[in-house]
């Protein structure tokens, strides 16, 4: 189980009152997802938000904000995984508006204008800029199974990076781009593991641990990560 997203995107420009606040909901490969269709079907495992029972996905917990700024408005579906550039001027995310499926979308943050990404039959989610702003880190299972991915900012010349049958996610760039950390969630262990891939070399990929949610430090040579505390 991760944590997940807000329906609609905020930003806020002070900070909350007290210790930071979270919204947690479910992303997992449990009985709670749809029954399969088909083979394809079958091999996308993650419930993505916005798919199933808001009421079931989150779990808000209450504190009072200032100088929130709504980015975003549905009417239908959800948006979830926002990610700005590293010029702070667009913001990239997912969306279900349109489709039972999750695409991408970008828009300006002084802006309202939206520019679809993505429009595969398949769930694109978790999008992040490349450090020089050009390209778009995500995960997809339009491949069968959920790999890492890559894009240009035009939609065109979507490159595979993971082929692993396991599901990859969170991807993460090294500061000079050249790389991507991301999780590989081994369902026979029930762990998640820390990878890298080369973008250089894409048949490169490196364990580095376990762990879940890897954030490549933008200064340093450093990578944060979630892992659960050994008990006993």
């Amino acid at each position: 189980r991760v944590a997940l997203f807000a329906a609609l995107i905020f930003t806020t420009a002070c900070s909350l009152d007290g210790s930071n606040a979270s919204s947690r909901g479910a992303f997992d490969g449990s009985a709670k997802a749809a029954p399969a269709k088909s083979p394809q079907d079958s091999a996308r495992q993650l419930r993505l938000f916005g798919q199933g029972d808001l009421g079931n996905d989150l779990v808000f917990e209450m504190r009072s904000a200032s100088g929130l700024e709504q980015h975003t408005t549905s009417s239908e579906g959800a948006d979830f995984d926002p990610s700005v550039d590293p010029a702070g001027k667009r913001l990239v995310f997912a969306s279900t508006r349109h489709s039972r499926f999750s695409h991408l979308y970008i828009k300006p943050i002084e802006g309202t204008t939206l520019t679809q990404l993505t429009d595969e039959s398949a769930n694109d989610a978790q999008p992040v800029f490349s450090p020089d702003g050009r390209r778009v880190a995500f995960t997809s299972d339009r491949a069968g199974q959920w790999d890492i991915w890559m894009i240009d900012l035009n939609g065109h010349n979507a490159i595979q990076i993971t082929q692993s049958p396991m599901v990859e996610l969170h991807p993460s760039w090294s500061p000079d781009g050249t790389r991507i950390v991301y999780c590989r969630v081994n369902p026979r262990e029930r762990r998640g593991e820390l990878w890298i891939a080369n973008l250089d070399r894409p048949g490169v990929k490196q364990m580095i641990g376990e762990g879940l949610f890897p954030s490549w430090s933008p200064k340093a040579a450093k990578i944060a990560f979630q892992k659960a505390r050994t008990r006993g």
